[in-house]
C-alpha cells in the first residue's frame, strides 16, 4: 500500500474511534441528570406533585370554570399543552399531568406500574384528589388519546 493510502486509512481509523468514544460517553450516565436535578431546572410555578399508586406524579391545576383534563402522548410532557394552557384557562379549569415515565413524574417503566395499577385509574385519582366530583371534558394526544377512552369507558357518567 501506499504512503496516502496509509494516511486515509489511519485518519478513517481515527475518526472512527473518536465516534465511538464520543457515542460512550454520550451513552453513559455521566450526562444522565436525577429526577431532583430535573425538577430543579423544569419545574415551573405551576408545577405540582402528588403521590399516586406510591409514584410522584408532576401535574398542572390552572384557571377557573368546567375541568378539562389533558393527557399527553408516549414522548411527551405536559409542556404539550402549553398553548392551549394559555389561551383557555380564563374560561376553564386545565389540568394537565405527566404520566409515569415522562418528564418530572416517577421514572418508572410501563411494566412498572404494579398490580392493579393503571393509568386511567392514576387521572381519575389525581382528579378526585384536585376535587373534581362532577363531570369533566378530557382530551388525550398520541398514547394519551390511548388512555382518554379508558377512563371513558371506565367513567362514562364523569367524562363528557
Amino acid at each position: 500500500m501506499g504512503t496516502r493510502t496509509m494516511t486515509v486509512i489511519a485518519i478513517l481509523g481515527a475518526i472512527v474511534v473518536t465516534v465511538l468514544t464520543a457515542l460512550s460517553i454520550f451513552r453513559s450516565d455521566a450526562f444522565r441528570l436525577t429526577l431532583a436535578e430535573l425538577r430543579e431546572v423544569y419545574a415551573t410555578e405551576q408545577s405540582q406533585f402528588m403521590n399516586i399508586a406510591g409514584m410522584s406524579i408532576h401535574y398542572q391545576d390552572e384557571g377557573e370554570g368546567y375541568p378539562i383534563v389533558l393527557i399527553h402522548g408516549s414522548e411527551g410532557t405536559l409542556r404539550t399543552w402549553d398553548a392551549a394552557v394559555t389561551a383557555m384557562k380564563d374560561r376553564y379549569r386545565m389540568i394537565r399531568l405527566e404520566l409515569p415515565g415522562r418528564g418530572l413524574s416517577a421514572q418508572v417503566g410501563p411494566d412498572e406500574l404494579g398490580d392493579g395499577v393503571t393509568l386511567h385509574g392514576m387521572v381519575m385519582e389525581l382528579i378526585g384528589e384536585l376535587g373534581v366530583d362532577g363531570s369533566f371534558h378530557l382530551i388525550g394526544q398520541s398514547s394519551g388519546g390511548t388512555v382518554a377512552p379508558r377512563v371513558a369507558a371506565n367513567f362514562p357518567d364523569r367524562v363528557e
